[in-house]
């Protein structure tokens, strides 16, 4: 095998068609992690929100967290369903795409 062969191959394996996104999987699992910590810190919030359980230990730094989890979370979920939607459509075509969504 030569050295170009070598690396055609490497480049290859690291990004065919077909491959899935590491560094955006990696980024959705983070999201869905942050989104759990998240609904467990409400019932910790200093202001009942609603939530169905409130601890009588509140934190203002809680409080920041949400604020600040939430103000990019849920956008960064529609980001990369749109992202991992239209990347469906394009690969596999209107039909299968459909299709998709209404069994799911």
């Amino acid at each position: 095998m030569t050295p170009s062969t070598a690396q055609t191959d490497i480049a290859a394996s690291q990004n065919p068609d077909n491959s899935r996104l590491d560094y955006l999987d990696a980024t959705r699992a983070f999201a869905l992690v942050l989104g759990i910590v998240f609904h467990a810190s409400l019932s910790f919030m200093p202001v009942f929100m609603g939530w169905a359980v409130q601890d009588i230990s509140t934190s203002v730094l809680v409080a920041m967290f949400v604020t600040v989890s939430h103000s990019f979370r849920m956008e960064a979920f529609f980001l990369l369903a749109g992202f991992f939607s239209h990347l469906t459509f394009h690969r596999k075509g209107a039909g299968e795409f459909v299709r998709s969504r209404v069994l799911r």
